[in-house]
């Protein structure tokens, strides 16, 4: 597709605070500008998956959701009620969260910080990333010897039949207490996160929402804070003495943009059980999968005056460096390449058609870093700008984080498109964008 210069059609800028329409039913967003050095004329292309018959490019949604199930059982079992939502709305907490971790810090930078609101409405700062060696505050999540160490996510349900909004920071009105998550489970078929609690009922009520939350260190203040991230309301369900009540959540990586790395590391982030290490087992670009640690219980000291929260590989020195930062060299890169199906030589497992399984693009041509993040509410997105020195004809693109000691990287999001030519001296401007339900 070739636009004329000046036309009105080009991606609109995501840090831009007006945003068309176009933009806004896209999930998982690739926009890709081709700016000709000569400024004769101005190409471009959006790309959100392959084009539909006809070799024009349709908006297709690659969704970022959160499915809520609300079930109630009397003290004998039974079923006594079910409520589903299937759109649970995602807080502009967890995306500010998303944007930190998702973000680049050069080894020498300044340590990244976010804020977040916490459930008493006070704004809290939080180190997203410190690129030193041995950190002097936690970034989002901190274990720690002398008090409670960071157990992950909580749900809670509440009584207010008050529609949520992407602001709230707490539930209306809170029924019991916050219950804590057990670690959640990652479905590579389907790329759905699961997870959920049973609330024992100790009086009577009407439960009409559900909160989910993240327990995080704040070092400015060295507390930890509750942060609620997902919140969504439904019809009122009477509960007595007795009632169990099951909350399950299912986060919906529902896009094969979405790569299984992704959503290993993200079930593994937002709930931690008490006390305990994680790891998971993700697989690097080249080279057999790799053992990361999440969350340590017992190492040497790096954080807190306790102990610290990095990820590294199961082999490394304990050298600090968390996703999208670290001395080791950690990165966050955006890649495009030239693939095709009849030649992909660095993605034999997955081919070239888009997949949750892919570990590389097909034949990645370009590298740009660092990449900058950003959040709009309700959109999260990763932008790099890379230069083109070639005239080359590109396929894909691929989002891709780099951590450990020694230093690997993983390929987070990927698309594949039809063909965009792109003249030589050119740049290209790639963004992911991922809309929060």
């Amino acid at each position: 597709m070739r636009l004329a210069q000046g036309s009105t059609n080009i991606p609109a800028d995501p840090s831009a605070p007006g945003r068309s329409a176009k933009m806004a039913i896209l999930v998982v967003f690739l926009g890709v500008l081709v700016a000709v050095s000569s400024l004769a004329g101005i190409y471009g292309i959006s790309l959100a998956g392959r084009p539909a018959s006809g070799g024009s490019l349709g908006n297709r949604s690659y969704p970022f959701t959160a499915q809520l199930s609300v079930k109630v059982y009397d003290p004998k079992g039974a079923l006594v009620a079910s409520e589903t939502q299937n759109d649970d709305m995602v807080m502009n907490n967890f995306m500010n969260f998303l944007s930190s971790w998702l973000s680049f810090e050069s080894p020498s930078g300044s340590p990244s910080t976010f804020t977040l609101t916490d459930t008493s409405g006070a704004t809290r700062t939080l180190v997203g990333r410190d690129s030193g060696t041995t950190a002097t505050q936690c970034t989002w999540a901190c274990e720690y010897p002398s008090v409670t160490p960071y157990a992950g996510g909580y749900i809670a349900v509440g009584t207010s039949a008050v529609a949520p909004t992407r602001s709230d920071y707490k539930l209306g009105a809170l029924y019991q207490s916050l219950v804590t998550v057990g670690q959640p489970t990652y479905d590579p078929s389907t790329g759905n996160i699961i997870f959920g609690v049973g609330i024992i009922a100790g009086t009577a009520a009407s439960i009409s929402e559900v909160g989910f939350y993240e327990d995080w260190y704040v070092g400015a203040s060295n507390s930890w804070d509750q942060f609620l991230m997902l919140h969504d309301s439904f019809p009122a369900v009477a509960v007595t003495p007795g009632s169990t009540i099951s909350v399950q959540y299912t986060v919906q990586l529902g896009s094969t943009a979405y790569d299984n790395n992704l959503g290993i590391l993200l079930a593994a982030v937002m709930a931690n059980s008490l006390g305990s290490s994680t790891s998971v087992q993700l697989t690097p670009t080249s080279g057999p999968a790799q053992i990361v640690i999440v969350y340590v219980a017992a190492s040497p000291p790096q954080c807190c005056g306790g102990i610290g929260v990095y990820y590294i590989n199961s082999g490394g020195s304990y050298v600090r460096a968390d996703l999208g930062s670290g001395s080791t060299g950690a990165d966050g890169t955006i890649r495009v390449g030239t693939g095709s199906a009849s030649s992909c030589p660095s993605n034999s497992a997955a081919g070239f058609a888009q997949s949750r399984s892919a570990v590389n693009l097909c034949s990645p041509v370009l590298a740009y870093t660092p990449v900058d993040s950003y959040s709009v509410s309700p959109y999260v997105g990763v932008t790099a700008v890379i230069p083109s020195p070639t005239a080359t004809s590109f396929t894909e693109a691929g989002y891709f984080l780099s951590f450990g000691s020694p230093t690997y990287t993983f390929l987070i999001m990927r698309n594949t498109f039809a063909a965009l030519a792109v003249p030589a001296d050119s740049s290209i401007t790639a963004t992911f964008e991922m809309s929060m339900s």
